[in-house]
């Protein structure tokens, strides 16, 4: 049998109040909720995906579009087209010429409702124009790297 313990070497600890309240973790970011959507030559296009929250099924996107080269690109027209289980409308950009050497970028607002969230995520095709010294550029791709909800 072993000897007792002294009773000034025991450190008392008060008991867990487990209905106190406890201090709250700051809301994390949503993993994904900003990527590039587009990179080719020298136009890069952002999406930030903005949410009111996670149980949502209404997001709203703002699309930015740089230009690293050195000729602005004029023209700019951006398409988007989504699955029947996606309401869409989109605002127009804030400008039709991207100027270069990833000066201040265009942006356009895509508002989104996905009516099969939980269920299917969210995906866009891209079709995007426009001229760059004299030469008229269109390209399509695919963005579906969204957070889910």
């Amino acid at each position: 049998v072993p000897p007792p313990v002294p009773q000034q070497q025991q450190q008392q600890q008060p008991p867990l109040d487990v209905f106190a309240p406890q201090p709250v973790a700051p809301a994390a970011a949503t993993p994904g909720a900003n990527f590039t959507a587009f990179s080719k030559e020298s136009l890069t296009v952002d999406f930030e995906v903005q949410k009111p929250d996670l149980s949502s099924q209404d997001c709203v996107v703002v699309a930015t579009f740089k230009n690293s080269g050195t000729p602005d690109m004029t023209g700019l027209n951006f398409q988007v087209a989504v699955p029947k289980y996606i309401t869409m409308s989109m605002e127009p950009p804030s400008s039709t010429t991207v100027p270069g050497s990833n000066a201040s970028g265009v942006t356009q607002v895509i508002k989104l409702k996905n009516g099969q969230m939980g269920t299917k995520k969210l995906m866009l095709k891209l079709k995007i124009s426009y001229t760059v010294a004299g030469r008229k550029v269109e390209e399509m791709a695919t963005a579906n790297q969204f957070p889910a909800g």
